[in-house]
């Protein structure tokens, strides 16, 4: 029987700056093949609901290929693109916690404020809180503040009137921040996901 620490330490050792879970769990397989899933799964929880890390957000999506899962974004990739698909709450929440770091790790913080739909717009932050990405939501909460003590006006032409280039300035400040969170955000998705497997289970 393999020890569960030797795998966590092999998990914990992952250092690639993207996130892909079957590669992971093809070598935690390799290094443990007398493994079975209840040891596997204990160490990917283990890492995933540990300390943040790049090793993080694949043992949570370890976690969900060992629970047949498979990858919950992708399930939501394929809903949200299909045209006889409403989403449901969960569903919105987990696609919507990845676009939105997608979006703003290619448009900047600023992108929220004048480029999102309005239901997007309005669960900006809720998102991060209802999955418990903590940093995210308190990185979004600060870019608000950027418009002020009151935060941005709730109609975009007012926004937009309203914005100047300190406040600019500041969300640029914040782009970098944001996406440290990224981690935390993918993590806490996959995590979230197994907390409402009915959900998620995968399209064909």
């Amino acid at each position: 029987m393999a020890s569960i620490r030797r795998i966590q330490d092999l998990i914990r050792s992952w250092d690639k700056d993207y996130i892909n879970a079957p590669e992971m769990l093809a070598m935690v397989r390799s290094a443990f093949p007398d493994a079975g899933n209840p040891e596997l799964k204990t160490a990917f929880e283990s890492v995933a609901r540990g300390e943040i890390s790049p090793a993080s957000p694949c043992a949570a999506g370890a976690l969900c290929h060992l629970v047949g899962l498979g990858d919950p974004l992708d399930t939501v990739f394929n809903l949200f693109n299909s045209s006889d698909s409403d989403l449901s709450e969960p569903q919105w929440f987990l696609w919507i916690a990845g676009y939105t770091y997608n979006w703003v790790c290619n448009s900047g913080l600023s992108s929220c404020y004048f480029e999102f739909p309005v239901r997007q717009y309005g669960d900006r932050i809720r998102v991060y809180e209802v999955i418990g990405a903590k940093g995210a939501a308190a990185m979004m909460k600060e870019a608000d503040l950027a418009f002020g003590y009151d935060g941005p006006p709730p109609v975009v032409e007012d926004r937009s009137s309203w914005f100047s280039d300190d406040a600019y300035a500041r969300l640029g400040e914040l782009d970098s921040q944001f996406r440290v969170c990224g981690d935390e955000i993918f993590t806490r998705a996959y995590l979230y996901a197994m907390e409402h497997p009915s959900h998620f289970a995968p399209v064909d």
